[in-house]
């Protein structure tokens, strides 16, 4: 019986993910194979693939580069199936994976995954390679740097703040690289406040402004001093019109960041002298 169902429901485009939702509802293995290889499988029919299938049903749909897998699908995955290097791999290899996947894969593979991540989607590598170490926050202000991923920019810090991974440290650390945006945003996730009220309180209403945020946001004194002279430092090298070669102008952060009469942790300063040396480098 299976000889002949199973090319229908992998190939057949007379079924609609109705009639293929009852259809896996049996629970029966092959045939629950056989669908996740269709050509191309709706939200709906992936989200009922993972109800009734096992974990090699779910590799080959995470595979399966016509299958409609969004963020917060392809995150649920993993997280189910964090333990499962079959469904890590079969991520890796698909042609194009959201930024909230990639940074989720990257906090779960070893190092030669990472390689991988890096081959197959643009990567830096010395960001892929250090996140899958676990070093997750030193690579995260490195990641978020990708003008890539700043489509999904609020859903990705949405979810670092979910899970308590939205430091203050990792604030102040993309401020010293330049990286407004990230902070922005991040304000604004911490504070409570709408990102527009952020990005003014921010840029457009003096010292007072910013320092009522950074209260609500709940940064420290020292952690505010860096960000308002990281943000004027910004504002500097932005009318010198620096913005456009990235690595220069990061390099320029970085230096005038360190010049600052401003007292670091040694974690702090050797994370920002890294930085610098490979900019230079």
């Amino acid at each position: 019986m299976d000889t002949i169902a199973v090319p229908i429901l992998a190939h057949s485009p007379v079924l609609d993910d109705g009639d293929l939702i009852e259809i896996l509802k049996s629970k029966a293995a092959a045939k629950l194979m056989a669908v996740s290889k269709r050509s191309h499988l709706g939200g709906d029919l992936v989200k009922a693939i993972i109800r009734y299938g096992d974990s090699r049903v779910v590799a080959s749909v995470a595979a399966n580069d016509g299958a409609q897998i969004g963020a917060k699908l392809g995150v649920k995955m993993l997280d189910i199936y964090r333990d499962d290097d079959l469904i890590k791999e079969s991520f890796i290899a698909r042609r194009d994976l959201p930024p909230l996947i990639i940074e989720k894969l990257l906090t779960l593979v070893s190092a030669e995954a990472a390689r991988r991540l890096y081959e197959n989607h643009e990567i830096p590598l010395e960001s892929a390679v250090d996140l899958a170490r676990q070093t997750r926050e030193r690579a995260s202000v490195d990641f978020i740097a990708q003008s890539w991923v700043s489509r999904d920019l609020k859903s990705l810090i949405v979810r670092l703040d979910a899970e308590d991974r939205l430091t203050n440290s990792l604030i102040v650390r993309a401020a010293c690289c330049g990286q407004m945006r990230f902070c922005e945003q991040a304000l604004a996730q911490k504070s409570g406040v709408s990102l527009g009220k952020a990005a003014l309180m921010i840029h457009d209403s003096g010292p007072f402004g910013l320092k009522a945020l950074c209260t609500q946001a709940g940064l420290e004194d020292r952690d505010a001093a860096i960000l308002r002279a990281g943000i004027a430092i910004y504002r500097d090298l932005e009318a010198a019109g620096n913005l456009r070669n990235k690595p220069a102008f990061q390099a320029a952060m970085l230096e005038r960041v360190l010049t600052l009469p401003i007292t670091f942790s040694r974690v702090d300063t050797d994370y920002l002298m890294d930085k610098l040396d490979a900019l230079a480098a």
